[in-house]
């Protein structure tokens, strides 16, 4: 009985996980930002291991958003993967906003974050909160005047004439390094934007930042310059080849709409579409030639100087150790350098025993060391052979070997004599000095003089039945009733998931009342008292349950009722701000507000 109620347990602790592991989108964000700087954050998304997120499935407002992938961290429950992805938007005047929900399709369905509010100020943040951004969902013209020559000069249409005519944005994609690499060798790929105004973007195609088929090493590299009148952005990536391949890269595709910004920050965007496309990037990996491989090739990528030196006397006993120190020098890839089978050389195998454990090596600049340790099993052993050490040349295409000079050792059997009578009987075989034959005899007679074993106690043990042998988990109808108690508790945890899940979003939102409050503090008539007038009628309408959304646009409301109000209000303040319609005199707007929302908040008999 008791193995069916742990059966029972365990079936659902099982459901209560796979309910547990729903993916959950959250997002970690400054609540202030300086003026004039970009809005800088970090979206987490809770999955499984199988569920598996494209980078081109972010949203927010129903718009893609640029994120790159910064981490993963594995749970030990439920087989959750915590991943971790920046982004980056434009900067916004001083005042407080609300980032709208972002959104992420999973296995087809959409899950979307808690909107979180943040306040641009003044004041600049301290040194280290304000991250260098990778592409993301604006473009700032850059205004720098940096005098360090770009690594390649810009395309033909991105002259500085052009530059001063028309909007310009255009999208180069490059390689800086071979086109045809071998596995473990490295290049570089990325993308430079050109651009000559403010570019809001509304479509990234950027394949050669995910590198599909290729291992990236390291960070993206991002640069930022000024050249012939043009701004110039590049994002670079270090990729190394993995498996032999012809990998395709493209078209690549951006898109933007460019804007101008007034002295208050507010955006004015043009009605054109700016669009730019790369061509296909070819990147092939590869195999080793099979034509005059050597047999101790493993896959070392470059050109080396191989140096055996004895660390350890040179004079041993049968079974010591002895250490050798291995030094490799030149130009290749160092992190992938690994010392060659040794047990498969010619001389190695017998006569020597290696250790189990491989020698990992340590990087010092141009050169690897690698610490080895073997231990002779005979005293016929006079010299530890040549080994022989390869690599693959790139540039040549051809294999390097090197083959090292033997080093003499003197092996001697255990009583001092160098003989071959101690080949057929290893080290760790020999007996021990320690254990003599009258040690043996006295513990042989202290096992005897033991007290004997009880017997086995059998009366107990009842036979098996035909029943025992088809037992099933729930063989029973007692344990259907342990259902409904596990399925209460189920319930139970999933509401309280989502009652904590309401606790948080209840935190981390302003409300129309704090808005409204801020817009009064703002200056009078100015751009600030504007944005949070609107934001804070809009949240009231939504807070009243009028509305289903608060990032409905005021021009988009229904014109009956109290809304249609509101609308109209908020469209009064719209013609005098930029139509410069003098409908009502300075800070009147405040009393009309103050008079409006105090209407909208007791609306239904409720404050």
């Amino acid at each position: 009985m008791k193995y069916r109620i742990f059966t029972i347990f365990i079936w659902f602790c099982s459901a209560y996980a796979k309910v547990m592991a729903e993916v959950k989108v959250d997002v970690d964000l400054l609540t202030q930002f300086p003026e004039n700087s970009p809005i800088s954050g970090t979206v987490i998304v809770s999955h499984t291991s199988t569920e598996k997120i494209n980078l081109a499935n972010f949203k927010i407002n129903r718009k893609p958003l640029a994120v790159q992938l910064q981490h993963e961290e594995s749970m030990t429950v439920g087989n959750l993967i915590l991943s971790m992805y920046s982004f980056s938007l434009p900067s916004e005047a001083k005042g407080l906003y609300i980032l709208p929900a972002i959104s992420v399709t999973v296995d087809g369905k959409e899950y979307r974050s808690i909107p979180r509010t943040y306040e641009i100020t003044g004041k600049a943040l301290p040194l280290g909160n304000n991250p260098t951004p990778p592409p993301s969902a604006g473009i700032p013209a850059q205004k720098t005047t940096q005098t360090q020559q770009p690594t390649t000069a810009a395309p033909a249409t991105a002259s500085a004439s052009t530059s001063q005519d028309a909007p310009l944005l255009k999208l180069e994609a490059f390689v800086d390094g071979p086109h045809e690499i071998y596995p473990g060798q490295r290049t570089v790929i990325g993308y430079r934007y050109f651009y000559n105004v403010n570019v809001d973007t509304s479509k990234e195609v950027l394949p050669l930042l995910e590198a599909e088929g290729l291992t990236k090493i390291g960070d993206k590299i991002i640069k930022a310059e000024e050249t012939e009148g043009l701004s110039v952005q590049q994002f670079a990536q270090q990729v190394e080849g993995n498996k032999p391949g012809q990998f395709k890269f493209g078209p690549s595709i951006l898109e933007g709409t460019p804007y101008q910004t007034n002295s208050s920050g507010v955006k004015f965007p043009s009605k054109q579409l700016l669009s730019s496309t790369a061509p296909v990037v070819d990147i092939t990996v590869l195999p080793f030639p099979e034509k005059d491989k050597p047999a101790s090739f493993n896959g070392a990528l470059g050109t080396f100087q191989w140096k055996i030196d004895l660390v350890s006397p040179p004079l041993v006993n049968v079974g010591d150790e002895v250490e050798l120190s291995v030094t490799a020098k030149g130009k290749g890839n160092l992190e992938n350098l690994q010392l060659p089978e040794l047990c498969c050389q010619p001389g190695m195998s017998g006569p020597f025993k290696l250790s189990d454990l491989p020698s990992v090596g340590e990087i010092n600049g141009d050169t690897k060391y690698f610490k080895l340790k073997i231990s002779p099993t005979t005293t016929s052993v006079k010299a530890i052979p040549a080994l022989e050490f390869s690599s693959f040349d790139p540039d040549s295409r051809k294999y390097v070997t090197y083959l090292s000079q033997p080093i003499p050792l003197s092996v001697t059997s255990l009583n001092g004599e160098s003989s071959d009578k101690s080949d057929k009987i290893p080290s760790n075989e020999l007996p021990s000095a320690k254990e003599t034959p009258s040690k043996k005899s006295k513990q042989a007679e202290q096992i005897q003089s033991e007290a004997p074993a009880e017997p086995i106690e059998i009366e107990s043990i009842y036979p098996l039945s035909y029943k025992d042998l088809k037992d099933l988990s729930f063989g029973t109808w007692v344990s259907l009733f342990l259902i409904p108690f596990g399925l209460a508790a189920l319930l139970f945890q999933v509401n309280l998931s989502k009652y904590y899940e309401n606790l948080k979003l209840e935190s981390k939102i302003i409300g129309s009342k704090e808005l409204f409050t801020q817009a009064l503090k703002s200056p009078v008539d100015s751009a600030e008292e504007h944005s949070l007038m609107i934001r804070a009628f809009i949240l009231a309408l939504k807070e009243k349950k009028l509305i289903p959304s608060a990032e409905i646009a005021p021009e988009d409301l229904p014109k009956e009722g109290i809304i249609g109000d509101v609308k109209d209000f908020l469209y009064t303040l719209d013609e005098k701000r930029y139509l410069g319609v003098e409908s009502m005199q300075k800070g009147d707007s405040r009393q009309k507000a103050q008079e409006l929302f105090d209407q909208l908040q007791n609306f239904g008999g409720v404050k």
